[in-house]
């Protein structure tokens, strides 16, 4: 069966019968223990990396609703609240933006909030498309300076620059043969 626990400590009694019979009552004192889950905590159980108020490494075409059931999943006393790049709620199945952010309340109480950066994209719209290899194209070449936040989903493979095997990388990742 199941129990309402109204207060912050609940005596309860169980019966227990054996097979012969008698019976036997236990007496149990159920204490509520305040969830004390943190961001971090909350964080470290996803497949994702955070440097200070940055989440990268989030996967291209990563929806908005399976990332934060993932969330819930292991926190379901969390608040999680997905915006785009122009600040707007992401529902359903939107996808994760490069420029977007994340905002997690904690059971615990504290809230931190998280610019999105999806890996190859550097133009905010969560796919991975020839106008990305363009922008990774001209970063290296000089002609366009990406902000740090694109500069970020440019950097493919974590070495913290953008460089020619970030431009491959990208270009792969359109043409089918890796997956980012």
């Amino acid at each position: 069966g199941s129990l309402n626990l109204t207060q912050e400590q609940t005596e309860h009694q169980i019966i227990v019968t054996a097979e012969n019979g008698s019976t036997r009552t236990y007496r149990i004192t159920i204490i509520k223990v305040k969830d004390t889950t943190t961001v971090e905590d909350i964080i470290n159980k996803l497949s994702v990396k955070v440097n200070g108020n940055i989440m990268n490494h989030i996967s291209p075409d990563t929806r908005a609703t399976p990332l934060k059931q993932s969330i819930l999943k292991n926190s379901p006393n969390a608040q999680v609240t997905i915006y785009n790049k122009n600040g707007s709620v992401i529902e359903g199945g939107g996808l994760i933006e490069t420029g977007g952010s994340i905002k997690i309340i904690a059971p615990s109480g504290e809230t931190k909030t998280f610019t999105t950066v999806v890996t190859g994209d550097t133009n905010g719209d969560g796919t991975i498309t020839i106008l990305d290899l363009l922008r990774v194209q001209k970063q290296i070449l000089g002609s366009t300076t990406l902000n740090s936040v694109d500069i970020k989903g440019a950097d493919t493979n974590g070495d913290n620059k953008v460089d020619l095997l970030d431009l491959l990388r990208v270009q792969k990742h359109i043409l089918g043969s890796i997956k980012l």
